[in-house]
C-alpha cells in the first residue's frame, strides 16, 4: 500500500482534509439533477454505463458530485450501488495528475475493498514497476483485469467512481485518452458491475470524445445549464440560508427591526448571480469576512460592483461570468498599492506547478511571517490561508478555478493577469525570513524549489524558448548566490544536477552575451580577490565498474581523498551512465568538501589551484555573477591510463570570488 501511496493525487478524494470543507448541495437544491443521477443508477441500459454531467465554470459540479459520492457512501439501502472511488482534480490546487489518476483509483479501492487490496499486493510482488506505466497499460492491470479479466468483485451491486471537473486534469490528450479507455471498457465488458460518473465542463476536445461514433451509445448525458429555472431558484434558496448564518454570527452589526438584507439587494444579487453557485460562494465568503468583520458594507460593495457592471449593458452581456470578474477585480483593488507586488508573487506562485506549503512559499520569496500574511489579508475570499501553526504543511489553496483562470487571462484581469514576468525570485535561500523549527529540512526544500525552477529551463535553453522569459531567467541567475547553496550540498544530492546544467549554460552565448558569466584565462586571475573566509566547494564524479571494482580511487568508509584533499560520500549510486563497448555500465558516486579556503582541510585545493594557474595559464574558467556572489567555477577531468582513455573522475571547484569596489 505504501508504494501505491506514492502514485496517488494527494487531497483529491472524498474526505481529504485539504478539500474541507467541501462544496455541497445546499439542501433542497439541485434536486431534479440528484434525481437524474439516482435514476441512472437504478435504470442501467445494458451498455450505458458512464454519467457524464456537463456544465461550464461556477454552476455547481463539485458540490453535486461531492453529493452524490456521500449518498453512495453513506446509504444502505439495498437498491443503491456502492460507492468505489472519487477524484476530485483541481488544476489551482495541483491535484490534476494524469499519470497517477487509475492509480488513485486503485489505492482508494485497496482501502475499501480486501479482494482488491490483495490483488494489488501481488501485482506489485511480481512486477514493482508497473505502476509507472502508460496509462492505458494501467488502466489495464488496475481496471481490466481485475474485474473483467479475473472477475474479482462479486457483489450483487456495482461499484460507483466518480470523477469530477476531469477539464482541470493535465493535457487535453490525456482527458481524451481517460474517455475512451473508459467509454470502450463499458462497451467491451457489458456485464462488468463498474459504473462511472464524470463531470466537466463543454471543453470542444471532451465533448467531441464523448459523441464519437465508437463510444456514443456508453453515456447518459445529464447537462447543468447556468441560468435554468431551477438553477436559479437553486442559488436564491442558498444566499437567503446564507445571510441568516451571517447575521447569526454578527449579531452585533444589525438591528432586529431592520430587514438585511432588503428583499430588493436579494433579488439584485441573484439576478447578477444568475445559476452560478461559484459566484454566490464567492459573494457569501466576500461578505462574510472576518477580516473585515463589517457584512453590511461588505454586502454595498457587492451591490456597488453589480450596479456597475450592469450599466456597462451589452459589453458585459456577451461574458457570464462579467459580473463575478468585476467581484474578482474589487477584491485585488482593495490591496494597497505598496503591498500588492507581494501580493503578485504570492499569487504567481500559487498558480504554477509545484506543491509548496505557506511557510515554505514564503522563505522562497524571501518574506517573513508578517509579510506573507498581510499580503494575503484582502484575499480570504478567494483564498484558503492556512493558520501560522499549519503553515509549514499547508498549501495556499484556491476556492474555485475560475479564479485562475481570471488572473491568466489578460482580456478578463487586465493590470491583474498574472504572468511570469510579474514574478521576481529571491533565490538566497540560506537565510530564513520566517524562521521554522527545522530549518535544515526547510532549506532544502527550498533549494529543491528553486531548481525545479531554473534548473529544467538550463540545459536545453538554446534549442527551445523556456517557460520563463529568457529576460526574466536572466535576472534569476543573477541572483543565485552558489556559493551559498553549495552549504546545502551535504544535504541534497540534486544540487549537484543543478550545478551541471549551470556549468553547460554557463559557456552558452546567451550567458555571456547578458554578463552573467565571462571566461577568463587561468593566468590572470587575481589571486588576492579569492576570499578565503567564504565557503568554497569541492565536487567530486567518480566513475566506477559495474563489478564494484574501483581502480582509480581507494575509498575508506564514508570519506575519499583526491589530490590531497579530503571529501565525503554525498550519496551512494548516483546514476548509470550509456552502455559503451569498453564498459557495459557505469556507476557514479558523488564526493563533496565544504569549507573556507583558510580551513586547514582545504588547502589542498587551493594547492591545486595555484599549481594549475602555473601549470596551465591559459585554461579557461568560468566566472559566475557579480558583485559578492562572483565565484570561479573550474572543472578537472581526469582519465585513467589504459588505451580506451576513459574519464575516471571529474572535480569541481567553486571558490568565493568577489568583486572588488
Amino acid at each position: 500500500m505504501r508504494e501505491l501511496l506514492a502514485y496517488t493525487i494527494r487531497g483529491a478524494e472524498l474526505d481529504s482534509s485539504e478539500r474541507d470543507p467541501p462544496p455541497h448541495c445546499h439542501p433542497g437544491t439541485r434536486v431534479s439533477i440528484l434525481e437524474d443521477a439516482k435514476r441512472f443508477f437504478q435504470d442501467l441500459e445494458p451498455l450505458n454505463k458512464v454519467l457524464w454531467l456537463c456544465g461550464p465554470a461556477g454552476v455547481g459540479k463539485s458540490a453535486i458530485v461531492q453529493t452524490i459520492a456521500e449518498s453512495l457512501n453513506e446509504s444502505t439501502s439495498e437498491a443503491d450501488p456502492r460507492f468505489g472511488a472519487a477524484i476530485f482534480f483541481s488544476r489551482p490546487n495541483r491535484r490534476d495528475n494524469p499519470k497517477h489518476i487509475f492509480t488513485t483509483i486503485a489505492y482508494q479501492l485497496s482501502v475499501r475493498y480486501p479482494f482488491y487490496r490483495q490483488y494489488i499486493a501481488a501485482g506489485l510482488a511480481n512486477d514493482p514497476l508497473f505502476l509507472d506505466k502508460s496509462m492505458s497499460e494501467q488502466f489495464k492491470r488496475l481496471i481490466v483485469q481485475p474485474f473483467a479479466d479475473q472477475r474479482l468483485y462479486r457483489g450483487q451491486k456495482p461499484l460507483v467512481i466518480l470523477l469530477d471537473g476531469l477539464d482541470e486534469c493535465d493535457g487535453d490528450r490525456e482527458q481524451m485518452n481517460i474517455v475512451l479507455l473508459i467509454c470502450r471498457f463499458v462497451l467491451q465488458h457489458p456485464d462488468v458491475p463498474l459504473l462511472w460518473v464524470i463531470a466537466s465542463r463543454p471543453e470542444p476536445h471532451i465533448r467531441d470524445t464523448f459523441h464519437h461514433p465508437d463510444i456514443s451509445t456508453a453515456f447518459t448525458k445529464v447537462n447543468i445549464p447556468i441560468d435554468s429555472d431551477e438553477a436559479c431558484k437553486d442559488v436564491e434558496k442558498y444566499l437567503r440560508k446564507a445571510f441568516e448564518e451571517i447575521k447569526q454570527n454578527y449579531p452585533e452589526c444589525f438591528s432586529e427591526t431592520v430587514q438585511w438584507p432588503t428583499e430588493t439587494q436579494i433579488l439584485a444579487i441573484c439576478a447578477a448571480v444568475l445559476g452560478l453557485f461559484a459566484f454566490a460562494a464567492t459573494v457569501r465568503r466576500f461578505v462574510e469576512d472576518a477580516e473585515h468583520g463589517d457584512p453590511i458594507s461588505q454586502l454595498e460593495e457587492v451591490l456597488t460592483v453589480i450596479k456597475r457592471t450592469h450599466e456597462q449593458g451589452d459589453k458585459s452581456s456577451r461574458n457570464p461570468l462579467a459580473t463575478l470578474d468585476a467581484l474578482y477585480i474589487r477584491v485585488l483593488s482593495s490591496i494597497p498599492e505598496d503591498l500588492y507586488p507581494t501580493t503578485a508573487h504570492i499569487l504567481f506562485e500559487v498558480s504554477r506547478p509545484g506543491r509548496s506549503p505557506f511557510l515554505l512559499l514564503a522563505n522562497f520569496l524571501g518574506l517573513a511571517q508578517n509579510k506573507a500574511y498581510s499580503a494575503l489579508r484582502k484575499l480570504h475570499s478567494l483564498l484558503s490561508i492556512p493558520s501560522p501553526k499549519d503553515a509549514e504543511y499547508d498549501r495556499v489553496l484556491v476556492y474555485h478555478a475560475s479564479f485562475t483562470d481570471f488572473v491568466r487571462d489578460s482580456n478578463r484581469s487586465g493590470r491583474y493577469c498574472m504572468t511570469a514576468c510579474d514574478s521576481e525570485f529571491d533565490l538566497d535561500v540560506i537565510d530564513l525570513p520566517w524562521p521554522v523549527e527545522n530549518a535544515n529540512e526547510t532549506r532544502r526544500r527550498l533549494l529543491l524549489k528553486a531548481c525545479t525552477v531554473i534548473g529544467p529551463f538550463l540545459p536545453g535553453i538554446m534549442q527551445q524558448p523556456p517557460p520563463l522569459p529568457l529576460p526574466t531567467l536572466i535576472e534569476i541567475l543573477k541572483k543565485l548566490d552558489i556559493a551559498k547553496l553549495t552549504l546545502l550540498a551535504d544535504h541534497f544530492l540534486f544540487f549537484h544536477d543543478f550545478l551541471r546544467y549551470v556549468q553547460k549554460f554557463a559557456r552558452s552565448r546567451i550567458s555571456l552575451e547578458t554578463g552573467l558569466t565571462t571566461l577568463i584565462p587561468m593566468g590572470k586571475l587575481d589571486r588576492s580577490s579569492v576570499n578565503m573566509e567564504a565557503s568554497a566547494h569541492a565536487y567530486c564524479l567518480e566513475k566506477c565498474l559495474n563489478d564494484g571494482s574501483n581502480p582509480s580511487i581507494h575509498v575508506r568508509g564514508a570519506t575519499v581523498k583526491i589530490r590531497g584533499l579530503i571529501l565525503k560520500t554525498a550519496a551512494g549510486v548516483y546514476g548509470r551512465s550509456r552502455p559503451s563497448a569498453q564498459i557495459e555500465a557505469c556507476l557514479s558516486d558523488v564526493y563533496v568538501a565544504n569549507g573556507a579556503l583558510n580551513e586547514e582541510r582545504m588547502c589542498p585545493l587551493l594547492t591545486d589551484f595555484d599549481d594549475l594557474r602555473v601549470r596551465e595559464p591559459s585554461k579557461e574558467v568560468i566566472i559566475w555573477g557579480n558583485g559578492k556572489k562572483r565565484v570561479i567555477m573550474l572543472e578537472q577531468k581526469f582519465r585513467d591510463d589504459t588505451e580506451s582513455g576513459l574519464i575516471k573522475y571529474k572535480l569541481l571547484y567553486l571558490m568565493p570570488y568577489p568583486e572588488t569596489s
